[in-house]
């Protein structure tokens, strides 16, 4: 039976009934064609309009209710994605054509909601409004994504779930004194949404199980100063809490001169139900820290409070030192993410949230008074508060004007640390290339003073620029190892008069029209976590690996065999099974031309193409099927869900279920088999694994 629009409408009442209800359902297969749309969308930016974009007004109606999502405004279109409709800003608005509207429910993706979401009308909070009105206009603010809406008509709707996708009340009290067990924390943190985490820090004692990760450093040679390792109640590796990339007592380095396996340590940080090809692992986020070990507490830190940004800058080290920052009337010129820029009146700083949450209800424009705690340190150069903790955050004012500082790049490269984190404007410059390399462009004026754009945000990754007209740029200035880089916020921040010229794409992420590297490159992926697109088949050459953790020159090994060295343990180093790279050529050898490709454990994917155990896959042609998403730094593919070697016969990976939708399943041996353990089976002509 065919599905109407892939839309669930549903009248749980008579209309005129006190409390009928109607749902919109945007999660079906075809849930596109409700606004008479031809496909999902697939890409981001204003730049890219695919088939599920909503260009213009688009609405559907049911039951004397009717849904608009007008035109977005921003540089992402509205659009329907696989799974949920997605608005990211203009205005949803929902009417009635008979009776009035009590209440609506809007039943969320991945927690998505703009902070700033407003009505026109009655109350309106996280995922709900209620009121009382034949006409209700939402106004979008930030990314919100919508799974379905259910709308309540007449009485009803007087106590509504405040919370679209409630989560139980989990206690988290603890302290040094009264830590939890690790037992006590994993049932806790069990009840965490995935990929949420706790909004306190939490204090667990246990013994140090293993130790999995330390005495690392980056490619000059500076230590990471963090370890991973695993906490249990008895020391065993069973019933364990990790600790991803922890810091020492204080927040300081740690080394394995710090740290051995069965130590008794109590750890304080953030703890993450961190969820991975749909497995869990409860883990401390990093940059949490040890608050005891062999029962010695940390000693008191003298903690000095800064009140100026150039104060702040005079005294930053590479050392990670625990610092406050108390701010009056500071303009906020910019936040993506965790990071938020602000400006004093004559300097500027960046402030790193490790706590994405603690930068919530912060934005551009805003003038605050607060005080922020956390480690000052300079990350290749560039100063950083990595804040912790943010206390009395009030917001002065809002919408105040950020204007940029007009300079040269002359300018900029002799006063480097005058103009750090600033946001500067620089006027007729040439760009020295038509596309980004590596995720940078050169510019440079009419003196030839060169200065590098950098794609920091991933908002140049659909553009090209033309050679021969003026450019003026805007951005923040930053600094990379000694020299000057320019991190642009928008598109529209290059601009040369002109429209960017739109990147067309090769491929639409379906088996018979798979994406190429080059189509993945030109789409925006800034989470490592939420999918900018699900299910997407990319059809590549598998030419090398990472080793390290982030896509760079010197970590991409466009080969089959083990790099020279050894690691932290004094080991030699080895080919790494958890990902490879993949590029349209067989011969590429440059990073500007791959994207990784994630490898999980206890999959078929990592068991036959991990280059340790099958080097003669270098070189191979290969589809797979997975998730777009940031990845290693950059635009790349996580949760391989099928592979194909030939573009035939096709591999899936993951677990299978003997159900009647899959047809019949057969053994490696072709016996058909009705009850599926653990193995290899055969279901439509496709190989499966069972876990």
């Amino acid at each position: 039976m065919k599905k109407l629009y892939s839309l669930l409408f549903a009248l749980l009442a008579f209309a005129g009934v006190a409390g009928a209800q109607v749902v919109f359902d945007f999660t079906g297969d075809t849930a596109y064609e409700q606004f008479g749309l031809t496909g999902f969308s697939s890409g981001s930016g204003a730049t890219y309009v695919g088939d599920g974009d909503i260009v213009e007004s688009a609405s559907v109606a049911s039951n004397g209710v009717t849904i608009t999502v007008s035109k977005s405004g921003t540089k992402d279109n509205n659009r329907m994605w696989k799974g949920s409709l997605r608005v990211y800003g203009g205005t949803l608005t929902i009417a009635s054509s008979s009776e009035n509207i009590s209440s609506v429910k809007f039943n969320l993706n991945n927690s998505k909601w703009g902070a700033e979401n407003s009505a026109d009308s009655g109350t309106l909070t996280t995922g709900q409004w209620t009121g009382s009105a034949q006409t209700v206009v939402i106004t979008i603010s930030a990314n919100t994504q919508i799974k379905s809406i259910e709308v309540t008509l007449g009485e009803g709707g007087e106590n509504p779930d405040p919370d679209p996708d409630p989560q139980p009340t989990i206690d988290w009290t603890s302290s040094l004194e009264a830590p939890l067990t690790v037992a006590q924390a994993l049932e806790k943190a069990a009840q965490l949404a995935p990929s949420a985490q706790t909004d306190v820090k939490v204090y667990v004692k246990g013994k140090i199980s293993r130790i999995t990760d330390i005495d690392g450093a980056n490619s000059q040679g500076v230590p990471y100063g963090n370890a991973t390792y695993y906490i249990s109640d008895n020391g065993e590796e069973a019933n364990e809490l990790q600790v991803f990339r922890g810091k020492g007592l204080n927040g300081n380095n740690i080394s394995s001169a710090d740290i051995k396996v069965g130590d008794e340590v109590i750890v304080v940080g953030y703890i993450k139900n961190y969820v991975e090809n749909e497995v869990s692992t409860f883990e401390f986020t990093q940059n949490s820290e040890l608050a005891a070990i062999n029962g010695e507490g940390a000693p008191v830190e003298e903690v000095t409070v800064y009140n100026k940004i150039a104060d702040v800058k005079a005294a930053a080290t590479a050392d990670h030192v625990k610092v406050a920052f108390q701010a009056t009337n500071l303009l906020v010129t910019y936040v993506n993410g965790k990071s938020v820029y602000v400006y004093d009146g004559t300097d500027g700083l960046l402030l790193f949230a490790n706590n994405a949450k603690l930068a919530e209800g912060i934005k551009a424009g805003d003038k605050i008074t607060a005080k922020f705690s956390g480690q000052l340190y300079l990350y290749n150069g560039l100063t950083e508060i990595a804040f912790e903790e943010v206390a009395d955050l009030a917001v002065n004012s809002s919408n105040n004007a950020v204007e940029p500082q007009k300079v040269t790049i002359a300018d900029v490269n002799n006063n480097q640390k005058d103009y750090e984190n600033e946001l500067i404007q620089i006027e007729g410059l040439t760009a020295q290339a038509e596309g980004l390399e590596n995720r940078n462009i050169a510019f440079m004026d009419d003196s030839d003073n060169e200065i590098t754009v950098r794609d920091n945000w991933n908002v140049l990754t659909t553009a090209t620029f033309n050679t021969t007209t003026p450019y003026s740029v805007t951005a923040f200035v930053a600094i990379y190892n000694g020299a000057v880089q320019l991190y642009p916020r928008t598109v529209e921040d290059i601009d040369n008069g002109e429209a960017p010229v739109e990147y067309e794409f090769t491929g639409d992420g379906s088996f018979e029209n798979p994406y190429t590297v080059e189509d993945m490159q030109h789409i925006v992926a800034t989470s490592t976590s939420e999918a900018v697109q699900e299910d997407a088949w990319v059809k590549a050459y598998i030419v090398g690996y990472i080793n390290g953790s982030s896509l760079k020159t010197e970590t991409a090994m466009f080969t089959a065999e083990a790099p020279e060295g050894v690691d932290g343990k004094g080991e030699p180093l080895k080919v790494s099974v958890s990902n490879i790279l993949i590029a349209d050529a067989p011969s590429a050898d440059a990073v500007a031309d791959v994207i990784p490709v994630a490898l999980v454990a206890k999959n078929l994917a990592r068991t036959d193409l991990n280059l340790a155990d099958n080097p003669d896959k270098l070189g191979a042609q290969v589809w797979l099927k997975g998730n777009v998403v940031k990845y290693m730094g950059v635009t790349g593919l996580k949760e391989v869900k099928e592979y194909s070697l030939d573009g035939q016969n096709i591999t899936i990976v993951n677990a299978v279920k003997a159900d009647a939708a899959k047809g019949a399943i057969y053994n490696i041996a072709g016996q058909r088999v009705s009850v599926v353990g653990k193995g290899l089976y055969v279901v439509g002509n496709k190989k499966v694994l069972a876990e």
